[in-house]
């Protein structure tokens, strides 16, 4: 028995002895097993989590983003848009991420190959914002167009879509060099991007290419630009 499944047993068992006492109040009444379910998984979680009571308004938009991403990390997409927010999301992470990695050696490097590719340079306080949100978004642009290639072969793949394999299917040689610095290990782990983009192979995973391709009034190549689109206007990214 898992230590999940164990402690929605005890969630439940809890509720049947609060309803027994008779001394129950309706909801307040079954805040205690719902803090106990809630620690029970967030012990689970990497990095750790607790529930908080009562909390002082100053949670933000963050934590109605990750209940959505959890509550719904199993179910099909069928819809573009709820890929493109899902894309966005895990987008938004990846920035975070990258920002509060500020000059880690591993970005440095990174950030040199994609100013050799992109001929430009990234200085100074606005340079380095732009270089950001820039690796971000071709990042993300990247993974999802390698995942189009990918799903468009003949004969069907046979095994699952890996951001890893992404330089295979990529053509745009900018892409290509910003693929090939990050397919070293040592480039993403400093910056905390693989289980980002892991989460992100799942995701495309959730969403199959046939049913994009069902959306009525919606071309391929049109559906692929307004999906990345949407990703880069959400997180509120200057075009790459």
């Amino acid at each position: 028995m898992t230590r999940l499944t164990t402690a929605v047993e005890d969630y439940f068992t809890g509720l049947r002895q609060v309803r027994a006492s008779g001394g129950a109040t309706g909801e307040l009444s079954s805040y205690g097993p719902l803090g106990n379910l809630l620690n029970a998984v967030g012990a689970t979680l990497k990095p750790k989590t607790f529930c908080v009571g009562e909390l002082a308004d100053q949670v933000g938009s963050g934590l109605g983003e990750y209940l959505n991403r959890a509550l719904s990390h199993r179910a099909r997409l069928v819809e573009p848009k709820d890929l493109a927010w899902l894309l966005a999301s895990y987008a938004r992470d990846a920035l975070a991420r990258v920002e509060a990695a500020d000059d880690a050696p591993s970005l440095a490097a990174i950030r040199g190959a994609l100013e050799e590719a992109l001929g430009v340079r990234f200085e100074g306080e606005k340079g380095m914002r732009f270089f950001h949100s820039t690796l971000v978004q071709t990042l993300f642009y990247g993974v999802f167009s390698a995942w189009v290639l990918w799903a468009r072969q003949v004969p069907q793949p046979t095994k699952a879509f890996n951001w890893r394999e992404a330089v295979w299917h990529l053509r745009a040689p900018v892409m290509q060099a910003l693929f090939q610095q990050l397919s070293q290990p040592d480039r993403l782990q400093p910056l905390g991007l693989v289980e980002v983009l892991d989460w992100t192979s799942a995701a495309l995973e959730r969403m199959t290419w046939n049913a994009l391709k069902s959306q009525q009034n919606v071309q391929r190549d049109n559906c692929r630009n307004r999906s990345i689109a949407s990703a880069g206007e959400m997180i509120g990214m200057p075009p790459a």
